[in-house]
Order: structure tokens, then sequence, then C-alpha cells
């Protein structure tokens, strides 16, 4: 990332604002938040305005599809990704996103990724696996198991990862899905 925020420092709020908005990708908008307390302020608010009004300008035909307790901070993150992925035809994608990413007990940088590749995977899409989600060891990452169960769930455990029944003829892992002929 190249932007280099020393030219933002004689700006005013809204010549900021309106820079911030020229840029779609939220790790951009992140680093050009950091130029001063107002926008360290705007960014680390999960439903603050800067988070609506890049919703409203980039994704204004999606905001009927949030749903659930989710930020207007992580829908714009998903959607970004959603769209980077080329998955923005497929709804059934942004709603169960957003459902994985509401049983989250707390969300950290990639997991908007990893429910997203979850999700387009082939046991998931012909609807032969449901998704248990954990973490190990208090890390922060996601891990992702593909099993045969009535709805997708987060562990708060991760050894019940390894007692939930696998799905029939899937990769639990990768979420491939392998039918025997």
């Amino acid at each position: 990332m190249n932007i280099n925020c020393n030219l933002l420092i004689n700006k005013s709020n809204n010549e900021i604002e309106q820079i911030i908005l020229n840029y779609k990708d939220p790790s951009v908008i992140l680093h050009l938040c950091t130029i001063n307390q107002y926008f360290i302020s705007a960014c680390i608010d999960p439903n603050g305005f800067i988070w609506n009004k890049l919703l409203e300008m980039y994704y204004s035909n999606f905001l009927e599809m949030k749903h659930g307790s989710i930020s207007l901070k992580d829908f714009y993150v998903l959607l970004y990704f959603t769209e980077k992925m080329n998955l923005m035809q497929l709804p059934f994608i942004i709603y169960r996103s957003q459902k994985l990413l509401n049983m989250l007990p707390k969300l950290y940088h990639n997991d908007h990724i990893i429910i997203l590749n979850s999700l387009c995977t082939s046991s998931i899409l012909s609807n032969k696996a449901k998704i248990a989600m954990f973490r190990t060891n208090d890390s922060s990452k996601l891990n992702i198991r593909y099993v045969n169960i009535q709805d997708d769930c987060f562990l708060e455990n991760s050894n019940d990862a390894d007692i939930i029944p696998k799905a029939i003829n899937v990769n639990f892992i990768n979420g491939s899905y392998l039918p025997i002929y």
C-alpha cells in the first residue's frame, strides 16, 4: 500500500472524507483513517458513518440484504471480498456468510475470506454438508470442517470438531464432494 497519509495532514475533515470515499479496499480505508482522531474513531466504530457512506456509495443495491447483527463495517468488508471473488450474483452466499459471521464471538482479519471460500466448495453448493467453525488454542485463525449436522455452527471447544460426524463423501477439510459411483 503506497498511500502517503502525510498528504492528508493539512486537509480539512471534509476533504479527507472525500479522499477516503474514493477508495474501495477496506485495508486502504483503514490505513487512511489513521490520519487523525476523528477518522480513527469513525473507522473503529463498526457502525460508523464512514462504513454507512461506503455501503451507500459502492453497494447500495445490496443494503436490503444485510441481516442479523452484522456491523456495517463487516457487511462492507464482506461485500468487498464477495465482489473481488466474483460472487455478487449469488445472494445465498451473501446471506449465509452473514449467518456464519454472526455466529463468531469475535471477528478477525481473514474471517470474511475464509467463510466465503468455504461456501464456494462443491459440498456446500450441492448441499451435501454443513459448516462447523472453530479456533484452536485461542488462535485467531478460523478453521472450517464440513460435517453432517442439522445446521452450520461455531464450536467453542475445538476438540468437538473431531467428534462431529463427517459429511458423507465429502472431504471434511477442503469441502470437496466426492461421489462414489
